[in-house]
């Protein structure tokens, strides 16, 4: 059976949360939703194991729906949980709704994790900083979603939980503004162009690991991927709806057989171009397919540059012949393309991470930095560097597998020549009047109707 991208260790904590939470007594074992029965009291014995047999296989499965990510936060949750136990071991259980809108159960409940949250705030952090609102938020609703998940149904009423609400508005009052994000620098194209110099010691051009890792900076780069998006995450399997494989690519034209070519819209010159298929890596439900990303030869397919190696297409290429070989065509839909420096494992966060920093060293720059993301954020920033903010926006979100129109804004990095043209743009004087100024009773809207 298909096992909805949960890990061997994922399993573990799930099973781990589930026998902490029965010790809590937070769910009940052999009772909650799964208790009913679905057969009539004279249903023959035959019927029973097997009734049995569906509504534990259904169990299991509605239990593993979580994400992996949910079930180490829920474990999180329960230490809290365990800790409050400790000093309140008298404090009553969580109650079922008994309908929807059972405010009086609601409150009771309601009450428990207001005390749940109170006493998650009075404990320090192992650095012995305070605990934040919003990591509390989460903690609590992770009790919450424990209870609701085993009982199959909330455990406040839709209009219930306002006590609760204004708590944790009060402790986010509390904490101030969020802290600045933490630092994190693009690795640019020019960065990697620079890797290819043999002043710069990183070695760009032997077999193995060396082609290997210049080949997934590049792709990464030129794809705005993620640090897990060229394999996996870190402890998890390589699963091919995930990660890069090696059917993936696509070098040929389907129409004519022939490799694929496109010419520059702007240029008219003629490129070779190779389509990878990229799947963002927060699309944890599995909801969409993997993304067409092009990659296009650095020079025309006519000059005289021959394989650049600080062309991307040409850098997988090398990597694609040398490796081709030990890599069977029937095996080809499922096997990573992007592998380690044992030639085996494929790549995760840590590896892609390694490979940026490695980069970073090698050109003389601060190492700690650099994120998993580098790639990805210079990537974004050259293509608003080349093209705009505005022309550049669209096929920035595109490529960058984005779903909300302006993440581009967040990753892509301004420039100092944009800062400097709006600086000398802000020193000139005269300009034209606004609207506001010339048609009386007119203000701007926020939003213009449609």
């Amino acid at each position: 059976m298909p096992d909805g991208a949960r890990s061997d260790a994922s399993e573990a904590k799930r099973s781990d949360n589930a026998h902490r939470a029965a010790q809590l007594h937070l769910v009940t074992p052999g009772g909650g939703f799964f208790a009913q029965d679905i057969l009539a009291e004279d249903a023959p014995e035959w019927e029973r194991e097997l009734a049995k047999s569906l509504l534990a296989g259904a169990q299991l499965r509605a239990a593993r729906a979580n994400h992996g990510a949910k079930d180490r936060r829920l474990g999180t949750s329960l230490g809290k949980y365990e800790r409050l136990m400790q000093v309140l071991p008298s404090m009553r259980n969580f109650e079922p709704l008994r309908f929807e809108g059972d405010l009086e159960t609601s409150e009771r409940n309601e009450i428990l994790l207001i005390v749940i949250a109170e006493f998650i705030r009075r404990q320090p952090k192992a650095t012995g900083d305070l605990v934040k609102g919003d990591t509390i938020s989460g903690q609590v609703s992770g009790i919450k979603a424990i209870v609701a998940e085993h009982l199959g149904r909330p455990i406040l009423a839709p209009t219930g939980g306002k006590t609760l609400a204004r708590e944790l508005q009060q402790m986010r009052l509390e904490d101030g503004p969020s802290a600045d994000r933490a630092l994190s620098l693009p690795l640019r194209g020019t960065h990697l162009d620079a890797l290819a110099l043999t002043s710069s010691g990183f070695d760009v051009r032997s077999p193995g690991w060396p082609t290997a890792r210049y080949a997934l900076l590049r792709t990464m780069h030129q794809g705005l991927l993620r640090g897990g998006e060229p394999g996996t995450l870190p402890g998890e399997p390589f699963r091919p709806a995930h990660g890069v494989c090696w059917g993936d690519f696509t070098w040929h034209d389907i129409a004519t057989g022939t490799l694929l070519t496109q010419r520059d819209a702007t240029t008219g010159a003629l490129h070779w171009v190779l389509i990878v298929r990229v799947r963002g890596i927060k699309d944890v439900m599995g909801k969409h397919k993997k993304v067409p990303i092009t990659i296009a030869s650095k020079h025309p397919a006519n000059g005289a540059s021959g394989r650049d190696v600080t062309c991307t297409y040409f850098a997988v290429l090398r990597l694609w012949e040398e490796r081709g070989g030990l890599v069977p065509h029937d095996a080809r839909g499922s096997a990573p393309f992007f592998v380690g420096p044992d030639g085996s494992t494929p790549v995760d966060t840590g590896v892609a991470l390694g490979a940026i920093t490695d980069a970073a060293r090698a050109l003389g720059l601060n190492a700690s930095a650099f994120g998993s993301s580098a790639c990805r954020r210079g990537g974004a920033t050259d293509l608003r560097d080349k093209l705009g903010s505005a022309a550049g926006k669209q096929i920035i979100v595109q490529r960058g597998r984005w779903c909300a129109t302006d993440i581009d804004e967040i990753y892509s990095r301004s420039s100092l020549g944009e800062h400097v043209t709006a600086s000398v743009a802000l020193s000139a004087g005269g300009g034209a009047r606004s609207l506001e100024q010339v048609v009386p009773g007119w203000v701007q809207p926020t939003h213009f109707g449609r």
